[in-house]
């Protein structure tokens, strides 16, 4: 049976390696099953924790071949709303990545200042 870092000694080790799940980390000399058992559980019951999605633009490609930028973000109740900035001439789709990402943020600012005080 071949032998690997992280049983030749290392602290915590779960002995010889017996399939694909139990593949050695070579940077940390750690194996797979250990780092999840350290993240909360073992096999899957570590997962991380759900975040929110993020606001980014998406890439549209055109049957032309041009490339656009779409602005699109999501509101408090989760629904989809396209960035409309007055100096994208109310347009939602930019040229470039920077230009969508701008018109998100400041739409998304917008909204959180018209919250109402809670």
């Amino acid at each position: 049976m071949r032998t690997w870092p992280c049983e030749a000694g290392a602290a915590g080790s779960l002995g010889p390696l017996r399939g694909v799940a139990s593949i050695c980390y070579v940077y940390g000399l750690m194996e797979k099953e250990q780092t999840r058992a350290q993240a909360g559980g073992v096999f899957g019951s570590g997962r991380p924790r759900p975040r929110s999605p993020r606001q980014t633009p998406y890439k549209r490609t055109y049957p032309s071949g041009r490339v656009v930028w779409v602005a699109r973000y999501l509101d408090r109740e989760g629904r989809a709303n396209y960035a409309k900035p007055a100096w994208n001439r109310r347009k939602s789709s930019f040229k470039l990545r920077r230009d969508a990402q701008r018109a998100i943020d400041e739409a998304l600012s917008d909204l959180a200042a018209s919250a109402p005080p809670s």
